[in-house]
């Protein structure tokens, strides 16, 4: 039994619109990656120029451990979000 044409496209139409809204989902994600890694990053900074920090840098030679975990997490976000916002599921791979 043959459906209707209006009823094939619609049919036809769906996994298109599910692919646009992992797309759009895949996007969002990198954008809120990318966000929070550059406010880690930025934290990273104000902590470094805390005193507490400026003393550990200058007695040890290095920053303090949260000082170093908010730069590896927030450059590590940005890096994941930045290739989320670039490789992630794009229309042409459809």
């Amino acid at each position: 039994m043959e459906l209707p044409r209006n009823l094939r496209l619609q049919r036809n139409n769906v996994p298109h619109r599910r692919e646009s809204l992992n797309m759009a989902i895949t996007k969002i994600l990198g954008l809120v990656l990318l966000v929070a890694g550059l406010i880690l990053l930025f934290m990273a900074y104000q902590s470094s120029q805390s005193l507490g920090d400026q003393v550990s840098e200058a007695v040890t030679g290095r920053f303090t451990d949260s000082t170093v975990w908010l730069v590896i997490l927030g450059a590590a976000s940005s890096v994941a979000g930045v290739a989320l916002l670039l490789f992630g599921k794009s229309e042409s791979h459809h």
